[in-house]
């Protein structure tokens, strides 16, 4: 009896740690095996964030949208985007900003005084209305 009772214990013990790791986010975009990239996290990744900003809609769409879209980027050394992946969002708005990211900027991150690629999520709020377009970096606790 006393056996049955840890074995049902530890089996709760595990539950409520697999459930905890589900809900943890996934870092996903450090795959790098020479360790050479750094993963940040969100707000991290927001600190380092200079200058964004979306191209506005040229298609003719007479768009007028707004929302929130999460990216999955790899910024190198010099603070430029290397590559950038979409996790969520509208997809108009997501062709406009990948479209913009060569004029994104963020901080070199600087550690033991050398640069370093970095990867982490950035998470934006874009507008288009009317051909003029906004986008804010935000914070992944801002709703």
């Amino acid at each position: 009896m006393r056996t049955l009772a840890f074995v049902i214990a530890g089996l709760l013990v595990t539950s409520f740690s697999y459930a905890a790791v589900q809900n943890t986010p996934v870092r996903e975009c450090c795959n790098d095996l020479n360790k050479s990239t750094v993963c940040l996290t969100d707000a991290e990744v927001l600190t380092q964030v200079k200058h964004i900003e979306m191209l506005p809609d040229r298609m003719g769409n007479r768009i007028n949208i707004k929302g929130v879209a999460i990216f999955r980027l790899t910024i190198g050394k010099n603070g430029r985007v290397e590559n950038a992946t979409a996790v969520s969002g509208n997809p108009l708005a997501l062709q406009l900003l990948i479209g913009a990211m060569d004029k994104w900027e963020f901080q070199p991150y600087v550690r033991n005084e050398i640069s370093r690629k970095v990867c982490g999520q950035l998470r934006v709020t874009f507008s288009v209305v009317q051909n003029i377009s906004t986008v804010e970096a935000i914070s992944v606790n801002s709703n």
